[in-house]
């Protein structure tokens, strides 16, 4: 990554791409390198482009959003994947798998009605998100370079899975404790996805701390009950 971010686009959506090229194109720090209408479409592109984030909307007719995420990170272990959903909940169970699958976040658009008015909407949360990402996008990067001569292993997302220290302490039938808390930043979903179905049956009361908007949380909980054997909630 160098001084501006790159970024590659995926949304169906005419008038949102417009809006999205409008505030890419204006910022600063912010190099964009294709806006694409499909998620087939832009993960070719990847073939040419080396992007640090892809905007990628999870509402997509050819892939699923986990898919595409699935795909991209595959061709580009180092990138970054931030979702863009509407609020509506039939997207929220679509959000979760995608941020499992390995997306760092999500993005709920904005609800304008007046297009005039869309691209400056889109502005306002779009551009403070991906500058807080392009740190996160760093430290997973400055990550997998520390752990490359480490007993752990990498993920196909380019991640990094749970080193066998942190497995055994998970399988521990016993943990002395009264509570244990969990805390995840972003790009926290993916993680919580691996270690919870670890965690044995017997453990106390399990609270977990996860930077994700309030949607998307009970679709999250319900994927992970079905998970784990803990009961999630």
């Amino acid at each position: 990554m160098g001084t501006r971010i790159g970024i590659l686009v995926i949304d169906e959506g005419v008038l949102d791409r417009d809006a999205l090229r409008g505030v890419l194109d204006d910022a600063p720090d912010v190099d964009l390198l294709d806006v694409a209408p499909t998620a087939r479409t832009g993960l070719s592109r990847l073939d040419q482009v080396v992007p640090d984030l892809l905007l990628l909307s999870a509402d997509l007719d050819d892939l699923s959003a986990a898919e595409a995420t699935r795909l991209a990170l595959a061709a580009r272990p180092r990138l970054g994947v931030l979702l863009m959903t509407t609020d509506r909940s039939r997207h929220a169970a679509v959000v979760v798998e995608a941020l499992e699958a390995g997306a760092l976040d999500v993005m709920v658009k904005p609800a304008v009605a007046d297009d005039d008015q869309r691209e400056e909407a889109f502005r306002r949360v779009l551009l403070p998100k991906i500058r807080s990402l392009s740190t996160v996008i760093y430290a997973r990067l400055a990550r997998n370079m520390s752990v490359s001569s480490s007993p752990a292993r990498p993920s196909t997302t380019g991640g990094v899975t749970a080193v066998p220290a942190v497995e055994q302490t998970a399988r521990r039938r016993r943990v002395d404790a009264d509570v244990v808390l969990i805390g995840l930043s972003t790009g926290g979903s993916e993680a919580l996805s691996r270690l919870l179905p670890l965690l044995p049956a017997e453990m106390p009361p399990v609270v977990i701390v996860l930077h994700m908007p309030a949607q998307f949380t009970t679709s999250l909980a319900e994927d992970l009950d079905r998970r784990a054997a803990l009961s999630v909630r």
